[in-house]
């Protein structure tokens, strides 16, 4: 029986000591990042506690996995981790680690639609980032997303943020369509949006703009044409950079967006999709 006690009173002990060694290192610095200030780390969905302790072992931000492993187990932890994609600084003890892992915070990418983008300029940078994943499907009809700054996580398919865009542009389009002013020659939005990304592409200054937005609704109102650079260049390049002046033969041969008046942009916006807010020459 004494046996019996003793040896109990060694494991306790023991115990006793690996909680409390457990404890300390719970709260010590960790190593410092192979480069720079913090260790970026992506924990997969239905990840394990021990694989999750061995990634960061092997991404060099834990000392210890087992010690991580058991730390968390101890604290029942576990469960409360989030996959996602996360940056771990320098010397993070696993007491942080585990705080940024139950965050759920993961790394927010960013993608910057400019304005003056066409939505096939905007396709094609969606295409291109390293990031997202999955097929964009086809090119967007013209005016149908917003450009905007987007963030994202790391998972996001090209074809869900091509659809936050769209869903943006629809969104902006209803608030501001709503609170228009009375009397301006608009039937409905999308005619509104070719005339602003004429007027944009008119001037880069946007002091400038209100003043060229009131000489067009004016010309439209009396049944005038436009006469707008841009319409001519549009037709050409469908929005893209032209690159060299206007030859004489563009400005007098045919092309169906140039010296629009208002009949001719309600025909056309019935035909094609209107550009985006602030959007290439229509």
């Amino acid at each position: 029986m004494r046996r019996l006690f003793l040896v109990l009173l060694v494991l306790a002990v023991i115990g006793a000591g690996v909680v409390e060694w457990a404890n300390a290192a719970w709260t010590e610095p960790g190593p410092p990042p192979v480069q720079g200030a913090q260790t970026v780390v992506l924990i997969a969905p239905r990840s394990r506690i021990h694989d999750i302790a061995q990634q960061l072992q092997d991404a060099h931000v834990l000392n210890y996995a087992p010690a991580f492993e058991f730390d968390l187990r101890l604290r029942q932890l576990g469960d409360k981790l989030k996959a996602g994609e996360y940056a771990i600084p320098s010397k993070a003890s696993m007491a942080d680690i585990a705080a940024i892992l139950m965050s759920g915070k993961s790394i927010q990418h960013k993608l910057t639609a400019a304005e003056g983008l066409t939505s096939d300029m905007i396709w094609k940078l969606v295409n291109a980032d390293p990031v997202l994943t999955g097929d964009a499907g086809p090119a967007p009809e013209e005016g149908t997303l917003l450009p905007e700054t987007y963030l994202f996580t790391r998972g996001t398919t090209r074809a869900q943020l091509l659809e936050r865009m769209r869903a943006a542009q629809q969104q902006f389009l209803s608030t501001h369509w709503s609170g228009r002013d009375a009397g301006l020659p608009f039937q409905q939005p999308a005619q509104a949006v070719i005339l602003a990304s004429i007027v944009e592409k008119e001037t880069a200054l946007a002091e400038e703009r209100r003043h060229i937005a009131s000489v067009f609704v004016n010309r439209l109102k009396a049944d005038m044409k436009l006469q707008s650079d841009p319409t001519i260049i549009y037709g050409l390049t469908r929005g893209y950079p032209l690159g060299r002046g206007i030859r004489e033969s563009e400005i007098s041969g045919p092309t169906p967006y140039k010296h629009l008046c208002h009949r001719r942009v309600a025909a056309w916006s019935d035909r094609q999709s209107g550009q985006g807010r602030h959007r290439g020459g229509a």
